[in-house]
């Protein structure tokens, strides 16, 4: 009996190689969608986030006769969100804060104080697509390392947010109430979502020290840099938007409906409660997610007619057609305009 000698053929270089790609091809292929459905879930995060804001309006209201303000409470700076935070299941943080320890008064001291309840990160209070770990120790030493913010109230169609002129449903001091949303709570917005900065060099697409550039929609959009890509123009760097869930300065906590999501902004000063065009946005693509009065949450794409973006921007008055569009309706309490749809 002759006994056969047997070899074992292993993969040459060349089959191994076409291995290696082939499993290369199918990842590159899986990955955007992974990706897609990732974002898909944290877009649906971010709607429910903005849902339990609508509804802890809604609660704050029944309690307290009224909706909160763009800014009040104690010394005149602070966002709505505080007021808001017993109906967040925050309570713990809300009696921290209403009853502080030490030499703090009630209800704490400035936003931008060391007061421990005001370095606390309330994830509802952050779009889970928006990086929370870009521009956390700010480089002017201004605001230091406050907890972030996306989701901003809507002061109208109008860069004047004054107590007397405002259009929206929010602004400083003002505590409104359902009867105020004559145009009805299914056709006006109460807040949105507002992109934050994504690098040192960015901050949030906000001008400063420039006063003309607010006056109409398309002098906003002139100031684009064609060198440094941004829209932004150093000057005071402590006022970008969502810097500090606690402060409710116009260019910190607000927005307005003049230009569509994801455009520029534009200040007329260089302080956070300067007048300017406020522009809502975000990190999705192509839009941005918004709450209605009646705590719906609808996408609003960066594409919804703004009308026209010559016009003047200060509008002044409470009342009458904005100019900006279906954008610009939605985003006013009493203009009489009637929106079947966006």
């Amino acid at each position: 009996m002759t006994l056969r000698n047997r070899t074992h053929r292993g993969f040459t270089l060349v089959e191994l190689l076409v291995v290696i790609a082939i499993i290369g091809i199918l990842i590159a292929l899986l990955l955007p969608a992974v990706q897609q459905a990732r974002e898909a879930a944290r877009r649906m995060q971010c709607t429910n986030n903005l849902k339990q804001l609508g509804l802890a309006l809604h609660n704050y209201h029944d309690t307290s006769g009224s909706f909160v303000a763009l800014r009040g409470g104690n010394y005149g700076y602070q966002s709505g969100h505080v007021g808001l935070l017993p109906f967040l299941e925050q309570g713990n943080l809300y009696d921290q804060i209403s009853h502080p320890s030490g030499s703090f008064p009630t209800f704490g001291p400035q936003p931008w104080k060391d007061f421990d309840p005001w370095l606390v990160s309330v994830d509802m209070f952050l779009c889970p697509t928006q990086p929370s770990h870009i521009m956390d120790s700010d480089p002017t030493g201004w605001n230091g390392d406050r907890k972030r913010n996306s989701y901003m109230y809507c002061m109208g169609d109008s860069i004047d947010a004054s107590p007397t002129n405002f259009r929206g449903m929010f602004a400083k001091y003002s505590y409104l109430k359902f009867r105020d949303c004559v145009d009805g709570t299914s056709n006006t917005i109460f807040m949105a979502e507002r992109r934050l900065p994504v690098s040192a060099g960015d901050k949030g697409h906000v001008l400063t020290g420039n006063s003309s550039a607010a006056s109409t929609p398309t002098n906003c959009r002139g100031e684009f840099n064609n060198a440094t890509k941004q829209y932004f123009t150093p000057g005071n760097t402590a006022n970008f938007p969502g810097i500090n869930w606690v402060d409710g300065s116009m260019s910190v906590g607000g927005f307005n409906t003049i230009m569509p999501p994801n455009s520029p902004s534009c200040m007329t000063g260089s302080s956070g409660n300067n007048n300017g065009i406020h522009s809502a946005g975000s990190l999705h693509q192509g839009g941005c997610n918004v709450l209605f009065g009646d705590a719906s949450v609808h996408f609003v794409p960066e594409t919804i007619d703004s009308g026209d973006q010559s016009a003047d921007s200060d509008l002044g008055g409470t009342g009458g057609l904005s100019p900006f569009g279906v954008w610009g309706a939605l985003g006013t309490r009493g203009g009489s305009e009637v929106n079947e749809s966006f």
